[in-house]
């Protein structure tokens, strides 16, 4: 993490969580950061699979070493120990936890029924699971992965939408004017679409087999 959320973002995200009803009612369960000298030194009531993406353990609670004294045994003792990926070369305690285990995943699951799952029974089934697909695919940091499946989401929206037999076989790029005129976006989105199906068509491993590598990373794809 090298970058931080901007103050819009954050301002809709405050506005998101409130409206959600899964904030925390108490400071205790409250999802906390400590930074020492511009560097991390714990983290408290974190999603497990938060902390999985970002520090590759499963746990809600990590703290890092204070001194030199507790740095120099947490490091003998995981020599000693000789586990695989010990945590203690870097952190002085974590808190494991799987998800299951979170105080709150029955309350999240619910929200994304009553709310994500109006989404699912608007859209395409296809689409649905193509989303699936390319979320796998960026948690894989497979970037020309998750292009396919973005630029598939998009043709398989576009023959939702215009709804002829006479489509369905074809690829996007040949009726991609008669999207554009009978779909209801604006039209920067329009172009934005363009973009993404092209760049599709032009990527090596995206749209087709190549013996090239692609010339893509995740931060281009996101």
């Amino acid at each position: 993490m090298i970058t931080s959320i901007s103050s819009d973002k954050k301002d809709e995200l405050d506005i998101l969580w409130e409206r959600s009803g899964l904030r925390p009612v108490i400071a205790e369960d409250d999802t906390s950061m400590t930074i020492i000298d511009d560097k991390l030194s714990s983290i408290g009531n974190f999603c497990p699979e938060v902390s999985f993406k970002f520090f590759h353990y499963y746990a809600s609670h990590m703290m890092k070493y204070l001194d030199g004294i507790d740095k120099g045994i947490g490091h003998r003792r995981a020599e000693e120990e000789k586990l695989e990926n010990d945590w203690r070369y870097a952190w002085y305690n974590i808190t494991a936890c799987h998800y299951l285990e979170c105080s709150i995943y029955d309350q999240v699951e619910e929200y994304n029924t009553k709310v994500i799952g109006k989404f699912d029974e608007l859209a395409h089934p296809n689409v649905v699971s193509l989303i699936g697909r390319m979320e796998r695919c960026l948690e894989n940091d497979d970037p020309s992965g998750a292009l396919h499946a973005a630029a598939n989401i998009i043709e398989t929206t576009a023959k939702d939408i215009i709804d002829s037999p006479n489509i369905q076989n074809q690829t996007l790029g040949s009726f991609l004017d008669k999207y554009k005129n009978e779909s209801a976006l604006p039209s920067e989105l329009k172009e934005i679409v363009a973009k993404i199906y092209n760049l599709r068509s032009r990527m090596p491993l995206s749209g087709h087999g190549s013996t090239s590598s692609p010339d893509l990373n995740m931060h281009d794809q996101l």
